[in-house]
């Protein structure tokens, strides 16, 4: 209906009309499978309604003023002028009517209320931001899954894997339903995140360059303007000062440093989660809250520190009540409740939640081995290879869905033990031919350090970055796909193929090695360190599902091998036992992860470490 702007007179607008018909006809004619939606177009749609899958038409009850850049309720008059042009198109024409409002992203019960009411009226709903880069509210409400977790700038690809807001922040977040999406403080989206985002979590672990600051507070004051919750751990300074520390509701102030107690006035239940809180001395400081609810609240003298809160924006806790380090090397622990306070400060509504470790009930189980080891000799009467006792003391002794893989290096004739490899290919046939034996790849030369050895490294400190063998030079292409081909040419039976590739090492790899992986079509897993156990009874030894990178996702074990347990394969050899403490932790309250028995070739060589295998297939096997 733009014609009416330059066509004054009746005249001139019919001639527009017939121009409109003519084009749409002769493009339905050209194009027959074209799918033709109108905003609008009522003068026309008596000569072409035929051709129309439906009508739009904008700004029913909501609106959007251009010229003024505002929003405004439409007018009843232009509503009932509306309303009756689009009756007349349901029910003259049975053609389907979109109705699109516009409402700020920062009000979504209004947009809410709104899509309601039009599709009471019969009418399809889309209420969103002008310039339609929100994720409307329709007849549906798309619920986000997504989480934007902020964190400090990592030095390189890797580093961002060892940083707190992944290492302790994903796990708690997925476990609620949410996928973690990891972004640095330098790089925010300036897209708005209503309606894609369920919260925003802002977690700063380093020193960021200087003009991250600004950033970061303009783009915090625009996320609590549009009423995306965020929740804040271990927040710098400057987001509890200023004109943010007002709009947050925050006043700070610092006390000259004296020797008065810190007394704990009020503590909840989100509170203590796996130690107490401890006050520092030389790190109190003056913190009151205008709007929320405390929980955390700290008094010296006449002073008040409300060190953690849930609050209309969302929520914050302030060091050292997020997780603390403990001495002595004996780990860390949560101090405010991650499920609770993400839950609270975030405003998560209950739902549906996706549970990778549960199927119709009951917990999932899952073997897989990395093929480290394979012509080791056992130490057990005969000095068979440790994958002769894996072939006939696992797979064939325990006959259930389990994933074998080897290191095309310690089996091929053209590897490092050409005298053994015909029995190592050999062993490796009977194995694969197995119905119950999927089959995984685990490397050519077993990069040691992923970074490392794709930066060319010959060595880190004093250790290899891979297996040494003559004349090769790493390349990535034959890591993944090559050892892949190997083994589908010349170990596996006829028709199966590798299903995954099993990450070797530090099993931190680069973008362009996950790339690989998706390249050649496989699967990719190991990574992550799960290790709780009664010595370390901690959530933050328990990980996330994995990590997305820029080449791809990927899988982390659901827990630890042997070689974390026996302290590197330096002993106790049956330390593999306490595999089962970590399947009971991550069992209760909550289940956490499927039961996973992961090892490798190797743990076959000690008798201690065949028994520990056993005992621990006995208990999975008994669940």
């Amino acid at each position: 209906d733009s014609y009416h702007l330059f066509s004054p007179t009746p005249e001139a607008r019919a001639v527009q009309e017939a121009g409109m018909v003519k084009v749409i006809t002769t493009l339905k004619q050209r194009f027959p499978q074209a799918r033709l939606i109108f905003n609008r177009g009522f003068e026309i749609l008596p000569q072409v309604h035929a051709l129309v899958e439906s009508v739009v038409a904008e700004s029913l009850f909501q609106g959007y003023n251009a010229g003024e850049s505002r929003y405004r309720e439409v007018p009843e008059e232009d509503r009932r002028w509306l309303m009756g042009q689009l009756q007349k198109v349901k029910d003259d024409y049975r053609l389907p009517v979109i109705v699109i409002d516009y409402v700020p992203a920062s009000q979504r019960p209004l947009a809410r209320d709104t899509a309601q009411r039009i599709q009471a009226l019969g009418y399809v709903p889309w209420v969103a931001t002008p310039d339609l880069g929100t994720l409307g509210v329709g007849a549906i409400e798309v619920m986000p899954r997504k989480v934007l977790v902020v964190h400090s700038v990592a030095k390189d690809e890797g580093a961002l894997r060892y940083m707190e807001p992944v290492r302790h922040g994903s796990m708690p977040l997925q476990y609620l339903g949410y996928v973690p999406v990891f972004v640095d403080v330098m790089n925010l989206p300036q897209h708005t995140l209503a309606g894609r985002y369920a919260g925003v979590v802002l977690w700063l672990t380093e020193t960021d360059p200087p003009e991250s600051e600004a950033l970061l507070t303009t783009w915090v004051t625009r996320q609590v303007g549009d009423q995306v919750p965020v929740a804040l751990l271990d927040p710098p300074e400057y987001l509890m000062e200023g004109p943010v520390g007002q709009l947050l509701g925050l006043t700070t102030s610092y006390l000259p440093m004296n020797t008065a107690p810190i007394e704990v006035m009020f503590k909840s239940p989100l509170m203590g989660y796996e130690r107490e809180p401890r006050p520092l001395a030389n790190e109190f400081f003056a913190l009151t809250l205008a709007k929320g609810e405390p929980l955390l609240t700290l008094q010296r003298d006449q002073h008040q520190q409300v060190a953690a809160a849930i609050t209309p924006w969302g929520g914050y806790a302030i060091s050292p009540f997020t997780v603390v380090t403990l001495v002595a090397g004996a780990g860390e622990r949560w101090i405010v409740d991650p499920f609770g306070f993400f839950s609270q400060a975030l405003k998560l509504p209950a739902m549906p939640v996706p549970d990778v470790s549960t199927e119709s009930g009951r917990r999932l189980f899952m073997v897989h081995m990395d093929g480290d080891g394979w012509v080791s000799r056992s130490e057990l009467p005969g000095n068979p290879l440790a994958a002769e006792l894996v072939r006939d003391r696992v797979v064939k002794k325990y006959p259930v869905p389990m994933t074998i893989s080897v290191i095309e290096a310690e089996t091929s004739p053209k590897g490092l033990y050409p005298e053994l490899s015909t029995l190592a290919e050999q062993v490796a046939k009977d194995i694969f031919r197995e119905p119950h034996v999927a089959i995984a790849a685990h490397s050519y030369s077993h990069p040691f350090f992923w970074a490392k050895v794709e930066a060319g490294a010959e060595s880190y400190g004093a250790k290899a970055v891979n297996l040494r063998l003559a004349g090769y030079e790493f390349n990535l292409q034959r890591e993944i796909e090559g050892s892949i081909r190997y083994i589908e040419e010349r170990l596996a039976p006829p028709g199966k193929k590798v299903d995954i590739f099993f990450w070797t090492g530090d099993c931190v790899p680069s973008s362009e090695a996950l790339e690989w992986t998706h390249r050649v079509g496989v699967l990719n897993m190991n990574g992550g360190d799960t290790t709780a156990t009664l010595a370390h009874p901690t959530m933050t030894r328990v990980e996330g599902l994995g990590l997305r990178r820029a080449g791809g996702y990927q899988v982390f074990a659901p827990n630890q091998n042997e070689n974390v347990y026996t302290h590197e394969w330096r002993g106790p050899f049956y330390g593999f036992d306490r595999v089962i403490e970590t399947f009971e932790f991550t069992e209760k309250p909550r289940r956490l992860k499927p039961i996973n028995i992961y090892f490798h070739t190797y743990l076959t060589t000690k008798t201690a470490g065949m028994r520990s295998l056993d005992t621990i297939f006995t208990y999975a096997m008994a669940q």
